[in-house]
């Protein structure tokens, strides 16, 4: 589409890390003639060029470049706050503030009512069984940016006037205090639109501003502990939704949906405690369901833990009472890579290669206790403690087979709670090595504990793949390898 805006002088945008959520900003500031300074280390001194509209640096060598003339720097979720060149920008913001702060000052047409849904475990799920009762869009962490939730065709001439409004207050102020008159103020409307956001700890960390209608938390487990610095700060990043209704001149028309058992927490109780929004504590899916009448034909829909991500959705819905169609789940089918069962030749393989985090993985390992498995952990664990999987592993006999960055660390945790294990370093020799396991036992597999492969590492797979799906490609493809023939 052709852009008819003319060029305002000093629009300047800075944009931090090159990723899928900046590059699609990239695409929405250009639209309206605003010049980008993009600074991503995939751009080297050598390489640095601009184009027609943008410039391209270095972001470690940020220090070389003078002019760094925005007020406004937007951040790519994914920086970690301990990157020492950050210090040299001023206002930093996330996506969420940027494209929150436009629809509230008249930039967009109409502003969405907005659900976000956080958590350890069970975000994508949960965000999108929440726009599918809701008929709404979906976006954020499951790959789909806010602006490509926007229609560009329906968007007001008042952009630049919004951004100049933005960038005047950001020239007094690094703090990310804005008054309430620019923030909080359009009432968005149910009927026109809603957004339902999977929104990651990252994201919350680098929010100052921008908050939902619904926020939905799931249950809170260790996880990204080296990006955050600690287990504390990541829940506080979890909890911030809950501070920045306070700041709103009504901030009982805001509603929260958090797990009780964070009240174990004293700084947690503190922030909860001090909300004066609308917030249900919530036990488990079983005191969900009573609560708000879920039938027992829907309970059973699902087994954990994606009963639990059906009840927090139905229930956030509820609570906020938002009308919806709940016949519509009967549609909805578990994503890829997210315990996705196979049987082949005699044996079910497990793929959880999402399962990322040991909470995900002990949920994992509950729902198959009854059955002989054979368990693929490890990769990168990023500073989580996977001591709460040992107990579980020891007392149903599990056998793990440990891979990646931390598969060294894993075994010898395992040897010392006495649990059998074998160090293999990469998923295909694993494979291999429960192939010749099971072909070893000589065992045929009982109705009583029938055999399974599983692959939940509780790790993240950064360390060997681009992402766990490529990470679950690869299982799926061993099997049909490894297991051609039957071990049985």
């Amino acid at each position: 589409m052709e852009t008819i805006y003319t060029h305002r002088e000093n629009s300047i945008v800075n944009i931090l890390g090159y990723g899928i959520t900046t590059q699609a900003l990239v695409k929405l500031l250009n639209y309206y003639n605003v010049t980008c300074h993009i600074y991503d280390d995939k751009f080297t001194r050598d390489t640095c060029a601009l184009d027609s509209m943008n410039h391209y640096y270095p972001l470690h060598d940020v220090t070389l470049q003078v002019e760094r003339i925005s007020y406004i720097s937007i951040i790519s979720p994914g920086i970690s706050p301990q990157t020492a060149c950050l210090a040299l920008f001023k206002n930093i913001i996330s996506e969420y503030d940027f494209i929150y702060f436009l629809l509230q000052n008249g930039a967009m047409t109409d502003a969405p009512y907005t659900v976000w849904v956080s958590g350890t475990n069970g975000k994508t799920t949960t965000t999108e069984m929440t726009a599918l009762m809701l008929k709404a869009r979906a976006g954020g962490n499951i790959g789909i940016p806010l602006t490509e939730l926007l229609d560009y065709q329906h968007t007001t001439n008042v952009f630049h006037s919004a951004l100049s409004l933005l960038m005047e207050y950001a020239k007094h102020n690094n703090e990310y205090v804005l008054p309430q008159s620019l923030l909080y103020k359009r009432v968005p409307k149910i009927d026109k639109m809603i957004w339902v956001l999977e929104t990651s700890s990252f994201s919350l960390h680098w929010t100052h501003f921008a908050l939902p209608n619904l926020y939905i938390l799931l249950p809170l487990s260790q996880d990204h502990i080296s990006w955050h610095g600690s287990y504390e700060n990541y829940i506080k990043d979890k909890l911030k939704v809950l501070m920045l209704m306070n700041k709103t001149e009504h901030p009982k028309s805001y509603f929260a949906l958090i797990p009780q058992e964070l009240c174990q927490l004293p700084f947690a109780t503190e922030i909860i405690a001090s909300c004066k929004a609308n917030i249900f504590l919530y036990q488990d899916s079983l005191h969900l369901c009573e609560y708000f009448g879920i039938t027992r034909d829907y309970r059973e829909l699902f087994r954990e833990p994606f009963r639990l991500d059906f009840a927090v959705s139905l229930g956030g819905i509820r609570f906020a009472q938002l009308p919806c169609d709940v016949a519509r789940i009967k549609e909805y089918q578990i994503g890829e890579y997210r315990m996705q069962e196979k049987v082949h030749n005699g044996i079910l393989f497990i793929n959880d290669s999402k399962g990322t985090n040991p909470h995900a993985t002990l949920a994992a390992l509950e729902s198959y206790k009854n059955h002989t498995l054979y368990l693929i952990l490890g990769g990168d664990s990023k500073g989580a403690q996977l001591e709460m999987l040992y107990p579980h592993i020891k007392q149903h006999n599990i056998e793990v087979f440990s891979i990646g960055k931390d598969g060294q660390y894993i075994a010898s945790t395992c040897r010392e709670y006495g649990i059998i294990v074998c160090f293999c370093g990469t998923l295909q020799r694993a494979m291999q090595a429960i192939f010749t396991r099971i072909r070893q036992r000589h065992c045929d597999p009982s109705p009583e504990n029938p055999l399974a492969v599983m692959l939940s590492p509780a790790c993240a797979s950064t360390d060997q793949y681009l992402s766990y799906k490529y990470r679950g490609e690869e299982f799926a493809q061993l099997i049909e390898e490894v297991f051609k023939e039957s071990p049985l």
